[in-house]
């Protein structure tokens, strides 16, 4: 704990600082985290001219595409944002679409799944954490933008965790979210209702706290 001496002399004291996401992380261990999300995507783009016409056809591509697609629709708008954290509720045979789309990513069983991510907004940045980037603190790690298009708007870490069941995790401006796109084609459809989309109001007092918190 460490101490503040307000303007009347009262003390009052807070938090002491948390060394797994507050102290400095080594220069090492960024650049590792940046060749682990960046060369595997790097190594798809160079690997397709090299195989195409032998080994890889637009057939191919296009069902790569389409099953990427679906799994991560699945994923993100199925188990995440459904059936995690309750943003909008889904007519049956919608739930059971993104039950079955979610499982193609192969993350595990949609209540597994579930019971994992709950755990992990319990135990956000700390020991206990099931996902990884607590490791790496609240920054680069946080909200990954070259990540938002291909991870469904999942990337926008810090935002999502500033509203967890809010439909719509890029609430700012020029931020990708392909979920919160697809939950609004689905409402929009008649299959979603009860979307809990981003209040301004909410959304501008949050970061007033937060830029209070971070003044002091």
């Amino acid at each position: 704990m460490s101490g503040d001496v307000s303007a009347d002399g009262a003390c009052s004291t807070r938090p002491a600082p948390n060394p797994l996401i507050e102290a400095a992380q080594s220069t090492g261990s960024l650049v590792v985290l940046w060749i682990f999300l960046l060369v595997p995507f790097a190594a798809l783009i160079a690997a397709i001219p090299l195989a195409w016409g032998w080994g890889l056809s637009a057939l191919d591509a296009v069902m790569a595409v389409i099953g990427y697609a679906l799994a991560m629709a699945g994923a993100t708008v199925g188990f995440h944002r459904h059936l995690t954290h309750g943003s909008f509720k889904a007519r049956r045979g919608l739930h059971v679409a993104l039950a079955v789309a979610g499982s193609l990513a192969v993350e595990g069983t949609p209540t597994k799944w579930v019971a994992d991510h709950r755990r992990h907004h319990a135990s956000t940045y700390r020991e206990g954490d099931p996902h990884s980037p607590w490791r790496y603190g609240t920054g680069v790690a946080a909200n990954f933008w070259p990540l938002a298009i291909l991870s469904f708007g999942e990337s926008w870490h810090n935002s999502h965790h500033a509203d967890p069941t809010r439909a719509c995790h890029g609430v700012l401006r020029g931020q990708i979210d392909p979920a919160a796109r697809l939950i609004w084609l689905f409402e929009r459809l008649g299959w979603a209702s009860d979307v809990r989309w981003p209040d301004p109001q909410r959304l501008a007092a949050r970061r007033a706290g937060h830029r209070t918190l971070h003044h002091r």
